[in-house]
This record gives C-alpha cells, structure tokens and sequence, in this order.
C-alpha cells in the first residue's frame, strides 16, 4: 500500500469531486497494482474462532476426561494431555506474566506495522481533519490496544494470551521480512 500511495493520493486529488469515479480509478488501481485492500481483515476472521474455541475448552480447566470404557480394545487409552508451558505454568489458569507479552508484543506489532506520522510545522501547513484522525487513531492503537489486551487477557485463561503472544509474534516477523524484502525503511 505505501509502494501506490502517491498514486492514490493523485487519484483522490483529481476526483476530489466526483466520489463514484474516485472508488471507480481506486478500484482499477489497486486491480492493476494486484492489490488486495481487505487481505489484512481475512486473518481476524480466521483467529476469532480460534480465540473462543480455546477460551471454551480450557474454560472448565482442561481438556475433557475420556471415558476408557467406550473406546474400543484395539485403540490405546490416550495419556493425559500435559497443559504447563514450558514446564512453568498451568495454561488452564489465569496469568499476569502472559497477559503482559501479550500486551507488549501487540505494541510491538502495532508499532511495526502502522506508518510514525512525521511532525510537521503547523505555521506551514495546516493539517486536515482526515491527517489528525488518522494520527489520532495511530497513538491510540499504539498504546491504549496493548493495555485493553492487559486487562482482557489477564481475565482469560493463559493459554488465550499464549495464542495472543504467538500470534503478535509472527505478525511481526511477518512485517519485518516484508520490509527487507521490499527494502521498505520506516
């Protein structure tokens, strides 16, 4: 998206007027560019059912118990599923330490992944309502989301921020191949 910026911001300069013919050229630009807007949404649709299924099977404190009477005399009785993470904690049980790397690592995620507005000197240019939005928005994805995930996952079971923690990780790796790939600097 930053590669067709300056094209987009052609493109809404000279269709400031006409708002249908605008989306019309976005639309072909982005179509000619194989630039697909919603990519980014398609993963919060794929973890949300992910989240609660792992919320509901470790919300009774484990995974079910299986009774060893119903299965069948060739298949082996299943050893019990070892739920501590690294040996060091139970992922059943609520947890301040995973609930703060999942906070950290999400700031971490958001700073790599929106762009750092540069400053600039209000007496030259006069910043618009749709740049102090967006700034706004930036500032507080950066520091109020992490410390909404502090509050939500401390409540949940660990294992919920452990995903949290492994996704954000990942996210962020994600980004900075992306960026030495395309040498994109921030």
């Amino acid at each position: 998206m930053k590669e067709i910026q300056p094209d987009l911001d052609a493109i809404k300069e000279k269709h400031k007027n006409n708002k249908q013919e605008q989306a019309l050229k976005v639309m072909a630009l982005y179509k000619e560019k194989k630039v697909n807007p919603f990519s980014g949404i398609l993963l919060l649709f794929i973890q949300i059912p992910i989240i609660f299924a792992l919320y509901f099977v470790f919300l009774k404190g484990g995974l079910p118990k299986i009774d060893t009477n119903m299965l069948y005399s060739f298949i082996k009785i299943p050893e019990p599923v070892n739920i501590s993470f690294l040996g060091l904690m139970d992922i059943t049980q609520k947890s301040y330490i995973m609930a703060f790397f999942a906070a950290l690592t999400q700031f971490f995620q958001v700073k790599f992944a929106i762009p750092s507005f540069k400053k600039t000197d209000n007496s030259l240019k006069s910043n618009s309502f749709k740049d102090d939005l967006a700034k706004s928005m930036s500032i507080q994805m950066k520091y109020i989301l992490p410390v909404i995930i502090f509050f939500i996952s401390r409540g949940l079971p660990a294992v919920i921020a452990l995903y949290w923690t492994t996704s954000n990780l990942f996210a962020i790796g994600q980004e900075l191949y992306l960026r030495r790939s395309r040498k994109i600097t921030k």
